[in-house]
């Protein structure tokens, strides 16, 4: 696979992390992954904190690979009407670009669907909230960041091979995490700061938007893959 598309689906990953609704949450993600309770949003205890990203990591890079594997088979199936299937897949990601705008507004989109952290969570072990945490990651839908990951799909889809489709979603989880990695080994206080620029966030996520726009047209008009595949 040329090196663009992992680029690609690098920067989508980074992109779906710094979006308007995962930012908000991250003191209470990190207060979850080191074990403290939600309500209070206490600091999380630093030896859980780690063991918990480092499970969350493996726990949702292993589920969105095999998200891929399975979209790039689909296309694998379908490879006879591969042109066609780059058309709509581009269709798809152009419309899903465009939505993330917020110039048009689908009710079903802005929806979130998928696991959520309920109740009291204090004390819960790292072995099981870094999992746990990305189960959810991997199988929520939210308004920000669902259209970025199914366009990533989408892209896998296109490829029509499983292997690669896999690696683009392992990627993807690899840009999502970086961030948060970084946020909650080194720079745990970044994360309240965070949560209160939320201007700035709006902007990162009209780029995606633009740039996703972009991605579709490209597919769509049999360029990308072409130079990129």
């Amino acid at each position: 696979m040329n090196e663009v598309s992992f680029l690609v689906a690098f920067g989508a990953g980074v992109l779906s992390f710094f979006s308007p609704c995962i930012v908000p949450l991250l003191p209470v993600y990190l207060a979850f992954l080191g074990g403290a309770a939600t309500k209070e949003v206490k600091s999380p205890h630093k030896g859980r904190l780690y063991l918990g990203v480092l499970l969350f990591v493996l726990s949702l890079s292993s589920l969105l690979f095999i998200q891929g594997f399975l979209a790039g088979s689909l296309g694998y199936f379908l490879f006879q009407y591969k042109r066609q299937l780059e058309i709509a897949f581009g269709i798809i990601i152009f419309l899903f670009g465009f939505f993330m705008t917020g110039l048009v507004r689908v009710p079903w989109l802005y929806k979130e669907k998928g696991f959520y952290l309920k109740g009291k969570i204090a004390g819960v072990s790292p072995l099981l909230s870094g999992v746990i945490l990305g189960f959810a990651f991997s199988l929520t839908w939210t308004p920000c960041s669902g259209p970025v990951l199914a366009s990533i799909l989408a892209l896998a889809a296109s490829s029509g091979a499983p292997i690669r489709g896999g690696l683009l979603l392992f990627v993807y989880s690899l840009g999502f995490s970086l961030p948060f990695i970084i946020i909650a080994l080194f720079f745990t206080g970044l994360a309240k700061l965070l949560a209160q620029k939320m201007k700035l966030i709006r902007t990162l996520q009209i780029i995606s938007a633009v740039l996703f726009m972009a991605l579709g047209i490209l597919l769509a008009l049999g360029i990308f893959s072409r130079i990129f595949f």
